[in-house]
């Protein structure tokens, strides 16, 4: 509610309140005069709470515009915030599909090297067991063959970046789980 209309609505207020004690105050005269049988004071003070009536109609209508223009404001300003964090969540939203996109593209790529992984890993394991036969035949110690794979990559950090980035996927499946539920209980 902004100032102005706030301290427009008081003085309606006010004013409502001194036209209504007036009226009191007339009526109290007309039953006064009335008992007085002073039939000219008695029309006077009926006018008078006429006159105060009408005032005090007068004055609501306006204090009930006020009210109607001050709830009218405040909702046009909900609207604008509801508009703007609507924006804002949009725009997030968008850039973690982005990302998403991007942890799925890279899923997929990590399935191929896992697949190629396997393939290669088979083969170096037939090949080493071969290897073997082949110097217990000659019944000689078979050389140390070290794989890439065991001198070159560490699985450590991998593991560690799955876990979070697992971690984010069950975090928005949850959300989306509990916004269905919300949503359910709203119907």
């Amino acid at each position: 509610m902004s100032h102005k209309t706030a301290d427009k609505i008081a003085e309606v207020e006010v004013e409502i309140e001194k036209a209504r004690e007036a009226r009191e105050s007339a009526q109290a005269d007309y039953r006064s005069f009335l008992q007085a049988e002073d039939m000219a004071a008695v029309r006077g003070a009926r006018d008078a709470m006429r006159r105060y009536d009408d005032q005090i109609e007068v004055l609501a209508d306006r204090l009930d515009a006020l009210r109607k223009g001050e709830h009218e404001q405040a909702q046009r300003q909900a609207d604008q915030r509801l508009k703007q964090a609507t924006k804002r969540a949009e725009t997030a939203a968008e850039k973690e599909r982005q990302a998403a996109a991007e942890v799925d593209a890279f899923r997929e790529h990590m399935a191929v090297l896992l697949d190629k992984l396997k393939a290669t890993s088979s083969e170096s394991f037939q090949a080493t067991a071969a290897m073997q036969r082949a110097a217990d035949e000659a019944k000689r110690e078979a050389p140390r063959v070290r794989t890439p794979i065991s001198r070159e990559a560490d699985p450590k950090p991998l593991m560690h970046f799955a876990k979070h980035i697992a971690g984010q996927f069950d975090v928005q499946s949850s959300s989306v789980t509990n916004q269905n539920s919300r949503d359910r209980k709203a119907s």
